[in-house]
C-alpha cells in the first residue's frame, strides 16, 4: 500500500506491505486504511442546528475497492496487488462475487456526498484502476488537500 500525501507526482510517500494468506492481508489492509487514513468531518452551520457529517472516503467504498483488487487479481502476472492512497489528492467472506461491488461503491460515494469515482482499464483488461476522490468538504474541515 502506498500513500502519496502530495499526490502521485510528489516527493513524499509512505509504504506499507502486508504478507500472508489473502484473507489475512485483505483484512490487515482494510484495518490499516481505516485506522490511518479515514477521517470523519463535522461542519457546523451558523443558520441551522444540525451539523453536516461526512467521511473523507466512505469505508464501504474503500472496502469494495480493496476486495475487488484481491478478488480480480491475475495470477499470471507476478506483480503484487497495489493499493495507492493519495492520487485523489491533487474462505474470504469479504465478497459475494456477484458483481455488486461497483454499484455499491457508486451508491455509498453518492450518499456520502463524495464526487463520483473514476474507473479505468484497458481493452485487454490487464489492469483495473479505481480512483476515489476525496470529499471536498474534508479539505476544508481537516485542512488537508
Amino acid at each position: 500500500m502506498v500513500y502519496f500525501p502530495d499526490g502521485a507526482a510528489g516527493d513524499r510517500f509512505e509504504e506499507k506491505e502486508f504478507k500472508g494468506p489473502l484473507a489475512h492481508i485483505t483484512r490487515q489492509a482494510l484495518s490499516f486504511i481505516k485506522a490511518q487514513y479515514l477521517k470523519e468531518a463535522v461542519v457546523k452551520h451558523p443558520d441551522r442546528a444540525e451539523a453536516e457529517r461526512f467521511w473523507n472516503f466512505p469505508y464501504a467504498a474503500i472496502e469494495e475497492a480493496v476486495v475487488n483488487a484481491v478478488y480480480h487479481r491475475s495470477y499470471e502476472i507476478r506483480e503484487p496487488i497495489e493499493i495507492r492512497i493519495g492520487e485523489f489528492l491533487k474462505e474470504l467472506d469479504l465478497t459475494e462475487g456477484r458483481s455488486t461491488g461497483l454499484p455499491k461503491i457508486l451508491r455509498v460515494m453518492q450518499s456520502n456526498g463524495s464526487p463520483m469515482p473514476v474507473f479505468e482499464t484497458d481493452e485487454e483488461r490487464s489492469y483495473f484502476l479505481i480512483r476515489l476522490p476525496i470529499h471536498a468538504g474534508s479539505c476544508l474541515a481537516i485542512n488537508e488537500c
